[in-house]
């Protein structure tokens, strides 16, 4: 019986392709900025939290899933940004 893949053992296969590597860095650079944002406005997940009418807790969460590539909807995504005073702008190219 053959072994199923794992996502991690798909994606390492997928890095190998240059293409999808440097895609793959440069989505990650974009989630990267998205938490640094809140550090740099000098906000604890608590402020943030009371702004967006929510816990710290869910806060944590959404940070957490962020830094492991998972995108909350935009509906939140777009009310963390307002937290923050910032807006979210997404475009294709």
């Amino acid at each position: 019986m053959k072994a199923t893949k794992t996502w991690r053992d798909m994606l390492s296969k997928s890095l190998s392709d240059p293409n999808f590597r440097k895609e793959w860095k440069e989505a990650n650079a974009e989630l990267d900025k998205i938490i640094a944002a809140r550090a740099s406005a000098g906000l604890t997940q608590g402020d943030v939290a009371a702004r967006m009418g929510t816990t710290q807790s869910a806060v944590a969460r959404l940070e957490s899933n962020l830094m492991r590539g998972r995108l909350p909807s935009g509906r939140t995504l777009t009310r963390y940004a307002k937290a923050l005073g910032k807006r979210v702008v997404i475009s294709f190219v």
